[in-house]
Protein backbone atom coordinates (compact mmCIF):
# COMPACT_ATOMS: atom_id res chain seq x y z
CA UNK A 1 0.00 0.00 0.00
CA UNK A 2 1.32 3.41 -0.92
CA UNK A 3 1.55 6.31 1.49
CA UNK A 4 -0.93 9.13 1.83
CA UNK A 5 1.34 11.53 -0.06
CA UNK A 6 0.84 9.71 -3.36
CA UNK A 7 -1.85 10.99 -5.65
CA UNK A 8 -3.24 9.47 -8.79
CA UNK A 9 -2.47 11.61 -11.78
CA UNK A 10 -3.88 11.63 -15.29
CA UNK A 11 -2.08 12.47 -18.51
CA UNK A 12 -4.34 14.78 -20.47
CA UNK A 13 -4.59 14.85 -24.26
CA UNK A 14 -2.14 17.75 -24.49
CA UNK A 15 0.43 15.80 -22.44
CA UNK A 16 -0.03 17.80 -19.26
CA UNK A 17 -0.54 16.02 -15.96
CA UNK A 18 -3.23 16.76 -13.42
CA UNK A 19 -4.64 15.13 -10.35
CA UNK A 20 -7.37 12.54 -10.95
CA UNK A 21 -10.79 13.99 -10.13
CA UNK A 22 -13.61 11.45 -9.85
CA UNK A 23 -16.24 14.18 -10.06
CA UNK A 24 -15.25 14.83 -13.69
CA UNK A 25 -16.24 11.25 -14.52
CA UNK A 26 -19.51 11.68 -12.63
CA UNK A 27 -20.32 14.86 -14.56
CA UNK A 28 -19.61 13.25 -17.94
CA UNK A 29 -21.74 10.18 -17.18
CA UNK A 30 -24.48 12.39 -15.72
CA UNK A 31 -24.62 14.50 -18.91
CA UNK A 32 -24.67 11.41 -21.13
CA UNK A 33 -27.56 9.95 -19.12
CA UNK A 34 -29.45 13.23 -19.13
CA UNK A 35 -29.26 13.52 -22.91
CA UNK A 36 -29.88 9.87 -23.76
CA UNK A 37 -32.38 8.79 -21.10
CA UNK A 38 -33.76 12.04 -19.79
CA UNK A 39 -33.19 10.70 -16.30
CA UNK A 40 -30.19 9.94 -14.13
CA UNK A 41 -29.31 6.58 -12.58
CA UNK A 42 -27.29 8.07 -9.72
CA UNK A 43 -26.39 4.62 -8.38
CA UNK A 44 -24.83 3.71 -11.72
CA UNK A 45 -22.98 7.05 -11.93
CA UNK A 46 -21.57 6.54 -8.44
CA UNK A 47 -20.70 2.88 -8.96
CA UNK A 48 -18.87 3.43 -12.24
CA UNK A 49 -16.94 6.45 -10.99
CA UNK A 50 -15.87 4.55 -7.87
CA UNK A 51 -14.81 1.52 -9.92
CA UNK A 52 -12.75 3.71 -12.22
CA UNK A 53 -11.05 5.22 -9.20
CA UNK A 54 -10.39 1.76 -7.77
CA UNK A 55 -8.80 0.56 -11.03
CA UNK A 56 -5.87 2.86 -10.52
CA UNK A 57 -3.56 2.63 -7.56
CA UNK A 58 -2.65 5.94 -6.00
CA UNK A 59 0.32 7.38 -7.83
CA UNK A 60 -0.29 5.46 -11.06
CA UNK A 61 -0.36 7.53 -14.24
CA UNK A 62 -3.14 6.90 -16.75
CA UNK A 63 -4.38 8.75 -19.78
CA UNK A 64 -7.70 10.49 -20.22
CA UNK A 65 -8.38 8.16 -23.17
CA UNK A 66 -7.87 5.04 -21.02
CA UNK A 67 -10.27 6.36 -18.41
CA UNK A 68 -12.86 7.25 -21.05
CA UNK A 69 -12.59 3.79 -22.63
CA UNK A 70 -13.15 2.12 -19.27
CA UNK A 71 -16.20 4.29 -18.56
CA UNK A 72 -17.62 3.51 -22.01
CA UNK A 73 -17.31 -0.26 -21.52
CA UNK A 74 -18.66 -0.12 -17.97
CA UNK A 75 -21.76 1.73 -19.19
CA UNK A 76 -22.35 -1.11 -21.65
CA UNK A 77 -21.65 -3.69 -18.94
CA UNK A 78 -24.34 -2.08 -16.74
CA UNK A 79 -26.88 -2.22 -19.57
CA UNK A 80 -26.69 1.42 -20.62
CA UNK A 81 -25.75 1.02 -24.30
CA UNK A 82 -27.57 4.22 -25.32
CA UNK A 83 -25.80 6.15 -22.58
CA UNK A 84 -22.47 4.71 -23.77
CA UNK A 85 -23.19 6.02 -27.27
CA UNK A 86 -24.08 9.45 -25.90
CA UNK A 87 -20.96 9.38 -23.69
CA UNK A 88 -18.84 8.58 -26.75
CA UNK A 89 -20.37 11.53 -28.57
CA UNK A 90 -19.80 13.78 -25.58
CA UNK A 91 -16.14 12.86 -25.30
CA UNK A 92 -15.57 13.38 -29.03
CA UNK A 93 -17.06 16.87 -28.75
CA UNK A 94 -14.93 17.65 -25.69
CA UNK A 95 -11.80 16.48 -27.51
CA UNK A 96 -12.72 18.62 -30.52
CA UNK A 97 -13.29 21.68 -28.33
CA UNK A 98 -9.91 21.19 -26.69
CA UNK A 99 -8.20 20.65 -30.03
CA UNK A 100 -9.73 23.88 -31.31
CA UNK A 101 -8.89 25.53 -27.99
CA UNK A 102 -12.43 26.78 -27.50
CA UNK A 103 -14.90 26.93 -24.66
CA UNK A 104 -17.82 27.50 -27.02
CA UNK A 105 -20.64 25.50 -25.42
CA UNK A 106 -22.71 25.69 -28.61
CA UNK A 107 -20.44 23.09 -30.25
Amino acid sequence: MKGENFIMVVIKRDGSIEEFQRQKICIAIYKAMKYSLGEIDIDCVTTISKKIEELFDLGEISTVREIEDKVFYMLIEYGHENVAKEYEGYRVIQAFKKQCNTTDDSI
